[in-house]
């Protein structure tokens, strides 16, 4: 790229000013566990100055917050387990003779609230702080930092979140609900487990069954591997997916960005499934799609992946090996990905042929589908049915579709792994107004052949008409 066409793609995304984009080291977040001083931090004391512990680049927005003064409780017991939903249990997590407040080194007079941070210590011996309620489906608690130690766990069935949390090395957390992070700080949700280069989830990926994010004004910073059960819903400010770091929602959840919400993947950084998933919508698009920041363009690439689909419709189970359930979804074609009217598709970076947001399919194939990735019927079938089905699954076309509403803003993304005609459009002219748009080399046909007008796409199921 020469530098005067450089420096016009820098001015036209808004770089103008901007000191170019070294490239980027990849982080590996789970070594820096070995760094010194690693134990000691805690999301409530973080030392961002430790280098070998926080490898930052300076920009990062929640090192520019400043928190007030608030308490910080610690579990009084580590190595022993609190779980209120066993009436059995020895220990209480809403008993405050259980906690200790390091301020007065004595018991705390109050329990949970958005200024209280909590800390579970490290331990020799496994446990699990629970918060879930004999008898209660949902008992939301409300937190400001969590700070999470070797061999403990977080259990919860709901949690407000008002600040920052750290997963530490061996440690890990569960929540039934929704985890909603609130309010309008920068703070980080940081995950020293997990490998997130793995497209599949893990024990020690999952952190809940929801993720709901509603910060205006605010953002949030994902550093690490992180999977949820079902849902993705982000409603606004800024989730950013650190660099090389991996966000992978659920299956049975049609994840979604609303118009005040923006999803920001930064160097190596993925937001992907963790299954492929017929009939589902994977990603819907109301507000801004976005490759690296203003501060932090991309030096390399990052990527949103989706399902293939089952895109000609095939028959299933019309056989003799497959009882036809109620609900014939598989054998529907669906667009995994839609953007409605208004959204915004983006990349800084100052060399969009180096660095780009890449869209395209997220590399899981029949054979590594979870059960529910193809209905809950899959495991009430006997193996051969399962066996013929999963062999049917993996002989679909492994390209995907995305579809368009008149409106949507593109500027410096490209797709890879389409289907011929796999782009759909309500409007046909409007990739005229489409800015540094490109065509990675898996696409299954030439450019000019990934682009089909439809007549109609349904939004919220995902069905389209020719």
């Amino acid at each position: 790229m020469n530098s005067r066409f450089a420096a016009a793609l820098v001015a036209a995304l808004g770089l103008a000013g901007a000191a170019a984009a070294k490239p980027s080291t990849k982080i590996n977040w789970v070594k820096t566990a070995e760094s010194s001083g690693y134990e000691q931090a805690t999301a409530t004391a973080p030392d961002f100055g430790n280098k070998s512990v926080w490898p930052l680049t300076g920009n990062e927005r929640f090192l520019e917050q400043q928190w007030p003064a608030g308490r910080l409780l610690v579990w009084a017991h580590p190595g022993q387990s609190a779980n209120v939903k066993s009436r059995q249990a020895k220990l209480n997590a809403y008993d405050l003779k259980n906690w200790v407040d390091v301020a007065t080194g004595k018991q705390p007079t109050r329990g949970l609230d958005e200024n209280t941070d909590v800390l579970l210590p490290a331990s020799e011996t496994p446990y699990v702080v629970s918060w879930k309620k004999a008898g209660v489906e949902h008992a939301p608690v409300t937190i400001r930092h969590l700070t999470v130690g070797r061999n403990a766990r977080w259990y919860s069935s709901g949690l407000r979140l008002h600040g920052s949390i750290w997963l530490k090395r061996g440690g890990g957390m569960g929540n039934h609900g929704s985890l909603s992070p609130i309010g309008k700080t920068h703070s980080f949700f940081r995950n020293d487990n997990g490998d997130p280069s793995a497209r599949l989830r893990s024990d020690e990926t999952g952190v809940s069954q929801y993720i709901s994010f509603n910060k205006p004004g605010g953002s949030c910073e994902f550093l690490g591997a992180f999977s949820t059960g079902d849902e993705f819903k982000l409603y606004a400010g800024s989730l950013i997916i650190g660099s090389d770091s991996r966000v992978m929602p659920g299956r049975n959840a049609t994840p979604f960005i609303e118009g005040a919400g923006t999803l920001v993947l930064l160097d190596g950084a993925a937001f992907a499934k963790w299954c492929n998933q017929l009939a589902v919508i994977d990603l819907r698009v109301s507000g801004t799609l976005q490759g690296g920041l203003p501060e932090r363009p991309l030096t390399r690439d990052a990527f949103v992946g989706v399902s293939y689909q089952n895109t000609n419709a095939t028959k299933f189970y019309d056989n003799g090996l497959l009882s036809p359930p109620r609900n014939r979804s598989l054998e529907s074609r669906t667009v995994p990905l839609l953007f409605a009217q208004g959204a915004r598709l983006r990349t800084y970076s100052p060399d969009l042929e180096k660095a780009s947001l890449v869209i395209g399919w997220h590399g899981i194939d029949a054979k590594k589908w979870h059960a529910d990735g193809v209905g809950v019927s899959f495991r009430r079938m006997d193996p051969k049915a399962q066996n013929y089905l999963v062999q049917q699954l993996d002989k679909l076309p492994k390209g995907v579709t995305a579809a368009f509403q008149p409106g949507v803003e593109l500027n410096g993304v490209r797709f890879d792994h389409f289907l011929e005609g796999g782009i759909l459009l309500l409007d046909p002219a409007a990739p005229k107004a489409w800015k540094n748009v490109s065509y990675g080399p898996h696409n299954q046909a030439e450019p000019k052949r990934l682009l089909r007008a439809v007549k109609r796409v349904d939004f919220r199921r995902g069905s389209y008409e020719d």
